[in-house]
């Protein structure tokens, strides 16, 4: 063996050390030559030549130019991998661009804009955002215990296990969201088109939206927004402007009331109306329909056919059941 286990090169091949007087011998130096082309073919050659059998020990690293100058790999066959896994390491994607593999399949994209997850994403304290978070569509934000969402867009939902602060999103919306426990608003909570629908912890349900309501007998047919809220089986509904026309008929009516809101029994209301540009409180009813009949006066007086009619900016309450 030319190498004595701890690096270091030895010559012991048989007439060595040689001492003055000896004779040449052929026999003794072709051992000498032999010895050291097998201490020359343990040694790792610097042309790449070399295959190493055993792992190297670099008491002092690597320098730059060999740590930096592995191959690009791929997904399935990492260049950097530990130990026999050899699926699951560093490989390049592209220019700036690398990931990180796990059995061959890619975990981590991590390039100069941005770093992709594959799969979820457990953080085991707290995500720190510095800046905007998008969730895509049909994404989901899930189970904070407690902490401040703000600026959701796109088609995103919330499931929040847990009491969470909204602090007034400045862009985006919660197109849908579900909370187990609390929702805390600090700022303004905006209801779009779409309403809210909450329910208490003791079944009380609570919802707030509205809808585009018609006035019919009229020559044209003038439409305003009605807002309605539904606490358990108590409906409240306001007009926050007038809404009249020109008459052409002796009815009046207000259409557009949705499913949700219509009484299982008609719902006399009172309210404000306007016949022939004369203003009176009078009754009117709301049916299962979702039709809201609107009445000259108590007595039931027929509407004139002329001149402006309809209801004025009104609020009132009835029961659904």
């Amino acid at each position: 063996m030319s190498y004595n286990g701890s690096g270091t090169f030895v010559i012991n091949s048989t007439g060595q050390p040689v001492v003055t007087g000896t004779v040449i011998s052929s026999s003794t130096f072709n051992s000498l030559t032999a010895d050291l082309g097998t201490g020359l073919s343990t040694a790792i050659t610097k042309d790449g030549q070399t295959t190493t059998t055993a792992k190297i020990p670099f008491a002092q690293g690597l320098s730059a130019a060999v740590a930096s100058n592995f191959a690009a790999g791929t997904v399935g066959a990492p260049s950097i991998y530990l130990s026999t896994d050899t699926t699951t390491g560093l490989y390049r994607i592209g220019a700036n661009n690398d990931g990180f593999a796990i059995s061959g399949v890619k975990l981590l994209d991590l390039g100069s804009a941005l770093v992709g997850v594959t799969g979820a994403l457990t953080v085991s304290t707290t995500l720190n955002v510095t800046g905007v978070a998008t969730l895509g569509n049909g994404a989901i934000l899930g189970t904070p215990a407690s902490g401040t969402v703000t600026n959701l867009t796109g088609t995103a939902s919330i499931n929040i296990n847990g009491t969470v602060g909204a602090t007034t999103p400045t862009t985006g919306a919660f197109t849908s969201g579900t909370f187990s426990t609390t929702l805390g608003v600090t700022g303004l909570l905006s209801v779009g088109a779409g309403g809210i629908n909450l329910t208490s912890a003791t079944g009380t349900s609570y919802v707030v939206s509205s809808f585009t309501a018609t006035l019919t007998g009229c020559t044209t047919s003038p439409t305003a927004t009605f807002y309605y809220t539904i606490i358990g089986d108590t409906v409240t509904v306001e007009m926050t402007s007038n809404l009249v026309g020109e008459s052409n008929t002796t009815a009046c009516t207000v259409t557009g009331f949705p499913a949700a809101i219509c009484p299982t029994n008609s719902a006399q209301v009172v309210l404000t109306v306007r016949n022939n540009a004369v203003a009176a409180i009078s009754n009117g009813y709301v049916t299962s329909s979702g039709v809201l009949i609107l009445q000259r006066d108590p007595q039931g007086t027929a509407f004139t056919t002329s001149g402006s009619k309809g209801a004025f900016a009104f609020c009132f309450t009835y029961k659904i059941i």
